[in-house]
């Protein structure tokens, strides 16, 4: 190899022996000299000046801060060496991705302990003790939650079905144990065989630790059209294939959809369109789409065929904050209107508030979590559907009490 390409891979290999360096763990100049020697053995054999000398170090580690891309810093005392202060992530951003990864149950054990592993020497001195406690997590507790599945080569099939807009097939699991003898799979009524689903992926969501994907349904609803629908992603099962001779249908064509599209704005007003969602294409679709309205209006990704309501709500100021984090409402949205000479019956004054969302099982189990905290005013056959639940609640507490 000619002397100039030979520079070019010293100098990746000083960068590599730099990364693997922080303000705790600096390097001196002559344990790097060491190891980028030892790399360039190993690439070249036969060869000789498989070396680097002081000077060129001190060039290279000049260039590197000059590219801003990362910082070479010297200790105060120089014979301490060499220590890399610019990573791709500070100890408090790997914090926050890794507790994520950890608490995720989508995710398989071995395949967090895969991933966390990709951050070793791309964090700070504090983010490499952190990574290293929740390694030795992962190795003994091994958290029973997650799946044991291998669930990321299953993500990576629907994005790329995504990005390349077209469908995907798999069957789907109806839980989420992981004995493998007692996971039943949706059953087809007609054939009595597993049940094949084909969709139009359009979005991978994260919500209460769980990956899910919005997708089409492949059956048309009451109205005779297509809608949304949730896969848990941790359900999907190995089998998902993608069809790349079958195009995605385009998300506008949803009949949800004409009720998420992002009207624009001029000067912060929104203004009338006459869009022809038939026609509208799928790229600026997805775009327009108001995801995060969505997934507030559709609790826990349960999803039913009906149509969002305008939930009306009775609760004391104690139970704001509870309502703004579930729908992910600000005080500014979220209008509290006290009601006139209504209190409780330790005398906190009454507000009411009107949230939309679809009537489905993901609204029921959050009501029910919340009790005493709120009263359902409108409608009035939520209420009544709520309170027989309730009541069937209490009926099994007094039965196996007395049985």
């Amino acid at each position: 190899m000619d002397s100039a390409n030979k520079g070019n891979v010293k100098f990746l290999l000083l960068l590599d022996a730099l990364l693997h360096t922080n303000h705790v763990n600096p390097s001196v100049t002559a344990k790097l000299i060491s190891d980028v020697n030892a790399g360039l053995e190993s690439i070249f054999p036969n060869e000789k000046d498989n070396t680097i000398s002081q000077a060129s170090v001190r060039r290279y580690i000049k260039a590197i801060n000059a590219s801003k891309l990362f910082h070479i810093e010297t200790k105060k005392a120089k014979k301490e060496g060499y220590y890399c202060d610019q990573f791709l992530l500070d100890s408090a951003e790997f914090a926050v991705i890794a507790q994520a990864l950890f608490q995720s149950p989508s995710i398989s054990n071995k395949e967090t302990f895969n991933l966390l592993n990709k951050f070793l020497h791309r964090t700070d001195a504090f983010g490499e003790n952190y990574l290293e406690v929740m390694m030795q997590q992962l190795k003994d507790a091994a958290p029973r939650r997650k799946t044991k599945r291998e669930i990321l080569p299953i993500i990576q099939t629907i994005l790329e079905a995504m990005w390349g807009k077209y469908k995907i097939s798999f069957t789907y699991y109806t839980n989420d144990t992981n004995e493998t003898n007692k996971r039943q799979k949706h059953i087809n009524a007609e054939t009595g065989k597993s049940k094949k689903y084909i969709v139009s992926p359009y979005f991978l969501v994260w919500h209460s630790d769980e990956c899910y994907l919005i997708a089409n349904l492949d059956r048309l609803n009451e109205k005779g059209c297509k809608t949304f629908t949730h896969f848990k992603v941790s359900r999907i099962a190995n089998d998902i294939k993608a069809l790349k001779e079958s195009s995605v249908e385009s998300i506008a064509l949803m009949d949800e959809y004409k009720d998420y599209y992002i009207s624009k704005k001029v000067n912060g007003v929104k203004i009338e369109e006459d869009v022809d969602f038939n026609k509208l294409p799928h790229d600026k679709a997805m775009k327009r789409f108001a995801l995060d309205r969505y997934m507030r209006e559709h609790l826990w990704m349960f999803h039913s065929l009906s149509s969002p309501v305008n939930l009306r709500l009775y609760f004391t100021e104690d139970s704001v904050r509870l309502i703004q984090m579930r729908f992910d409402l600000d005080s500014r949205v979220l209008k509290l209107n006290p009601i006139s000479n209504r209190y409780t019956k330790d005398g906190k004054q009454l507000y009411s508030a009107e949230i939309r969302v679809q009537e489905n099982e993901g609204l029921y189990v959050w009501l029910m979590q919340m009790g005493s905290r709120v009263f359902v005013k409108e409608p009035a056959s939520i209420r009544e559907k709520l309170k027989r639940r309730l009541q069937d609640a209490l009926d099994i507490n007094d039965y196996l009490e007395n049985n």
